[in-house]
């Protein structure tokens, strides 16, 4: 099924391909790492730690209207251990494709979703 998740990047819409676009971009997302669907990228059956959450520009692709932005997500994967006083975690990566319309004024991140 195929969801968005709309987000609040008023910056990022502001300063698109500016000098500090970047860095603008990956403070706003950061702030909203708990809106992210980290889920999607976690592969041993834990659940992702927002905390640990590291963001990068990987691509950005100006079409028709929209800034398309590629980020690159690692973080960590805490993992049930059958023991409340003992966490495990593993490192996980994915990459998220951010839409800025610069038409409609917003931001939003459109992906599938299993559920």
């Amino acid at each position: 099924m195929k969801r968005e998740i709309e987000l609040d990047m008023p910056k990022s819409l502001k300063h698109q391909l500016d000098d500090d676009f970047e860095d603008v971009f990956v403070d706003e997302l950061q702030q909203q790492s708990g809106r992210l669907p980290l889920q999607n990228f976690t592969a041993e059956g834990g659940w992702p730690d927002d905390d640990s959450l590291h963001i990068a520009v990987d691509a950005i692709e100006l079409e028709r209207g929209r800034v398309l932005v590629t980020a690159a997500l690692k973080f960590d994967e805490v993992l049930p251990t059958g023991c409340a006083d003992l966490q495990r975690s593993e490192s996980a990566f994915g990459k998220l494709g951010v839409v800025l319309d610069l038409t409609e004024g917003r931001a939003f991140i459109s992906y599938e979703d299993d559920f």
